[in-house]
């Protein structure tokens, strides 16, 4: 019983301390969302499949005294199309790390610019009387701008960006780029 007891003290004192060190920090900031888009891939490789839809998640986290802060963002679009009696798919991911500074342009807008390094696969699927698809894998860079809104006093944001992003693949023995320019509309919890 005198175990229990000690146990259930020290987690409610190391609860007490970490609480009040939250609290006399306080400046930890964060923002995480989901984006809703269009990506348009720069490489006519993947015409007439070369419009997507996008979906992706968005993560940044640090100390709002920080210059830039730490982002880690994922994409995934997809693309339909037919060429005569040939249909053709084509996905993309993209998985971005970068940083990203936020300037305040007044107390419900921001501005919200960033740049990182990126991993990007793409596909394409061709479906003729036969089924073919190709896939690769490459590195390459991302930059983005966009206006963002705060509402609930900061604590919802909406925000739309443009971004572009690059990282060349190899499919069907032909280099090509599985980037392109996103648009993109945020919704997000921001604190």
């Amino acid at each position: 019983m005198h175990k229990k007891s000690v146990l259930f003290l020290l987690i409610f004192l190391i609860l007490i301390i970490s609480t009040e060190s939250f609290a006399a920090v306080n400046s930890f900031t964060g923002t995480m969302g989901v984006f809703y888009g269009k990506k348009t891939l720069d490489s006519k490789f993947f015409d007439p499949a070369d419009s997507q839809m996008e979906f992706g998640l968005h993560f940044e986290m640090g100390m709002s005294n920080w210059f830039v802060l730490p982002v880690v963002d994922m994409y995934i679009g997809r693309g339909t199309g037919s060429m005569g009696e040939i249909d053709f798919e084509s996905y993309t991911m993209e998985l971005d790390f970068g940083i990203q500074k936020r300037l305040i342009l007044s107390p419900t807008l921001v501005l919200v610019t960033g740049v990182g390094m990126s991993t990007m696969s793409g596909e394409l699927q061709t479906y003729s009387p036969e089924y073919d698809c190709e896939s690769d894998s490459g590195s390459g860079y991302w930059y983005k701008i966009g206006l963002h809104l705060l509402l609930l006093d900061g604590g919802l944001e909406l925000g739309a960006d443009w971004m572009k992003s690059d990282a060349t693949i190899t499919l069907f023995d032909q280099e090509t780029n599985a980037g392109g320019g996103h648009l993109l509309l945020l919704v997000a919890f921001h604190w």
